[in-house]
């Protein structure tokens, strides 16, 4: 399991949120932990190499967001990706979609791109330096999306410590550029599995921290495929989803939270003309697809 650097940034956001709660004028006194979901993914197969051994220089993450997630700001589907020779401190990357408000009747999504490995730098205009308040850098681009479409969303490199983002609408086939930046010179190429999540970043109603809801009947709702891993890398290669729960809340857990995980296998056509396939979770949680005014 990979969720000590998502613990990690979700303490970082905690604090930010604990100093909006006490001194907001607005602020909520009663809120329980909404808690989010951990996922892990792992090469299981690696055509020409070892996973285990192998370092990669591209993966693509699979995410399709049902339309019965609410269309609103506040929580994030994301996979993570690990760095090999990362000297001290973290060695991931996180890519991921939020959920946007639709707007004049259209839907929208938010696709992120960031780097909390220190020295990390870019002069993309998508990205900022620093990724939640601490080293890095953070990318992101809101785009038309439509729920219920899969997206594929790419790590690759493309320079010699050089890492771009982007997602593919998987029907369209329309390609969006989410950011990219730049390694420091000791960084390898990337590792064969790592972890994910689904994270309640924020109640979509002023005055509450982040990370927390009045009650867990109020929790978004979630309705997420995240589908296989794949990499082109030695004749390409496909990763499974698994090992998928809930933690960070006592209180927004199993029927309380709403929360199921089914697992369906995948087939995906690599560019070489194979045919790989993997195990991806439908991830369910919550039970706010609409907001009550």
């Amino acid at each position: 399991m990979f969720i000590s650097a998502s613990k990690l940034k979700q303490i970082v956001f905690f604090l930010a949120g604990s100093t909006i709660l006490t001194t907001g004028v607005h602020a909520a006194t009663n809120y329980v932990d909404a808690g989010n979901i951990s996922v892990s993914w792992e090469l299981d197969k690696l055509s020409g190499a070892s996973p285990e051994t192998s370092r990669l220089t591209n993966l693509t993450f699979r995410f399709n967001v049902n339309k019965e997630t609410l269309h609103y700001d506040g929580t994030y589907f994301a996979q993570q990706f690990r760095f090999d020779n990362v000297s001290s401190g973290i060695n991931i990357g996180y890519l991921g979609l939020q959920p946007r408000q639709d707007n004049n009747g259209k839907e929208y999504l938010r696709a992120v791109f960031s780097s909390f490995i220190s020295g990390t730098k870019t002069n993309d205009n998508n990205c900022i330096a620093g990724a939640d308040g601490g080293d890095g850098a953070s990318c992101g681009i809101t785009f038309p999306a439509t729920y219920g479409h899969s997206y594929a969303i790419k790590v690759y490199k493309t320079a010699l410590h050089t890492w771009s983002g982007e997602v593919q609408d998987q029907m369209s086939k329309e390609v969006v550029h989410i950011g990219s930046w730049i390694l420091p010179d000791s960084v390898g190429d990337l590792l064969s599995s790592a972890g994910g999540f689904a994270e309640y970043y924020a109640f979509y109603k002023p005055g509450y921290s982040q990370f927390v809801v009045p009650e867990c009947s109020q929790l978004a709702k979630i309705n997420v495929f995240y589908g296989p891993v794949t990499t082109t890398d030695f004749d390409g290669g496909i990763g499974s989803i698994s090992n998928v729960f809930e933690y960070n809340s006592q209180e927004c857990i199993g029927d309380a939270s709403g929360f199921s995980s089914q697992p369906e296998t995948v087939s995906i056509t690599m560019p070489n003309g194979q045919v790989l396939s993997a195990e991806g979770q439908n991830v369910v949680r919550g039970f706010m697809s609409k907001i009550n005014n």
